[in-house]
């Protein structure tokens, strides 16, 4: 029963949000009617370079976030990697440590505490068998 909840949980927000922010963007390029060449000039603004370049650095970011939920599960890794990221993007201290938190409390709150999800332990804590 509890492997079933979870699709209905996410569904059951992510729905009306998807069909909400899908309205509100057609909506947005009827009232502006921006050109073809408008939309498409944040492009290239930056070049072929600067988009590969950011496109190598989100995914550098999803493999490591991927790596440390192996490495050390999803208790220790969610916040680690939202520190990380918000310091490498230099955030102010303050909105990091705030949203790191609520990032581990979502995480805890939810899926740990409301849903009783048994997430695994990490691979490198296993084997140091802390």
């Amino acid at each position: 029963m509890r492997a079933r909840l979870f699709p209905w949980v996410i569904g059951f927000i992510g729905l009306p949000l998807t069909a909400v922010q899908f309205a509100l963007d057609h909506l947005r390029a009827i009232i502006k009617r921006k050109p073809p060449q408008e939309v498409a000039a944040p492009i290239a603004e930056g070049g072929a370079g600067s988009l590969a370049r950011r496109t190598a650095q989100i995914t550098g970011w999803i493999l490591g976030y991927f790596a440390a939920l192996l490495l050390l599960g999803f208790s220790v890794a969610i916040p680690l990697m939202t520190l990380l990221y918000l310091k490498v993007a230099k955030e102010r201290w303050l909105v990091t440590l705030l949203l790191t938190l609520s990032a581990w409390g979502m995480y805890y709150g939810l899926f740990k505490y409301a849903l009783h999800v048994p997430f695994p332990a990490g691979l490198l804590l296993t084997w140091l068998g802390l």
